[in-house]
């Protein structure tokens, strides 16, 4: 995934230096990411920081074993990019709190506020085991946010259904 990111990241940079906006989004032809967006008109990355993607992009371009493509979810059907909220069919999942990805799956699936916000119930256990593990104050914090944007503050439980 890093490649195709930091590939398309090169190719804007050479769109807005060239000031031609015609940019190749074939990598993202089965993902929900917007191809129509307004580029700055400069600039805004450090020259090391640019060099440096460039390095690992070259280099990794060379490598055989890694993957140069975004990974497709084929527990859905059609052609979908694993983190697009948009199915095959066009029609629209919600995003897990914890990851960001779709929840796909109904029955491994966490509901808060009446199916406002929805967690899978995996990444929802493994946030809460490592916030009691780590007992670390901005994971605290993150947990508080979550049950405040929920509706109930008391959401900081595990799921085995």
């Amino acid at each position: 995934m890093a490649f195709v990111f930091l590939n398309h990241f090169l190719d804007l940079l050479d769109a807005i230096e060239e000031q031609n906006f015609n940019v190749d989004h074939s990598d993202f032809v089965h993902t929900d990411i917007p191809s129509e967006v307004p580029l700055p008109s400069k600039i805004m990355f450090e020259e090391t920081t640019i060099e440096e993607i460039k390095s690992w992009v070259l280099q990794t371009s060379m490598d055989t074993e890694m993957s140069q493509s975004l990974p497709l979810d084929p527990m859905r059907d059609g052609e979908v990019y694993e983190a697009s909220l948009i199915n095959g069919d066009h029609t629209r999942c919600l995003p897990c709190l914890v990851t960001g990805y779709p929840v796909v799956a109904k029955h491994k699936m966490i509901e808060f506020e009446s199916g406002k916000y929805v967690a899978n119930k995996e990444d929802w256990n493994k946030l809460l085991m490592i916030a009691k593990v780590l007992d670390d104050q901005k994971l605290r914090e993150l947990l508080q946010f979550i049950g405040t944007i929920c509706g109930n503050m008391n959401i900081v439980k595990f799921s085995f259904q």
